[in-house]
């Protein structure tokens, strides 16, 4: 590093001045460090710029994860600008683990179970719908909840439904539904 300022520093939990006259590759864990060499380093020379993510490395070990955006210098030397995102992809795990848990537990379910949104479109179910009705994913993103049954139902579901998206009451029925197979 010939230049950098105290906020690129604070990313690796250091003083700039402890980084200052280091090769940059001390901030990165081997792997990552070889990707730069293979990779990154080799696009930034023959397209003059490159942005994406990487994992770096605080001065006590401790990984960040980094946005970068990389600007080949005519004297062969580079800037860079980084950007700590690891609350980022601490809270996009942290999502995708409560995602999981939810996928769980409405699959674990003995009954039906969906929820659709104000134009009637589903917009998640468990795999016993799916089952039951016999309807694949894409199929089921096709359909609205009144493709499920016929006649007096029907009309009994569509007044249900009204008074659900009308004064957001609460409803649990019990109905027979037309399946796939028409059964």
């Amino acid at each position: 590093y010939v230049y950098l300022n105290q906020a690129y520093a604070d990313v690796y939990s250091t003083e700039r001045e402890e980084l200052l006259h280091t090769h940059w590759e001390s901030l990165y864990p081997d792997a990552e460090a070889e990707r730069f060499e293979h990779e990154i380093l080799p696009t930034l020379e023959s397209q003059g710029t490159w942005t994406g993510q990487a994992v770096g490395l605080t001065v006590e070990g401790e990984r960040v994860h980094e946005d970068l955006s990389l600007t080949h210098l005519r004297d062969g030397g580079h800037v860079c600008v980084v950007r700590d995102i690891s609350e980022k992809k601490q809270r996009e795990e942290e999502l995708r683990r409560e995602q999981r848990f939810l996928r769980t537990a409405l699959n674990s379910l003995d009954n039906l179970f969906y929820v659709f949104d104000k134009d009637l479109n589903y917009v998640r179910w468990n795999d016993r719908f799916e089952n039951v009705t016999g309807y694949s994913e894409s199929e089921i993103r096709d359909l609205t909840p009144m493709d499920l049954f016929e006649g007096e139902t029907k009309t009994e579901i569509e007044t249900l439904i009204g008074r659900i998206l009308d004064d957001g009451e609460r409803v649990v029925v019990e109905a027979p539904l037309l399946t796939k197979q028409n059964k």
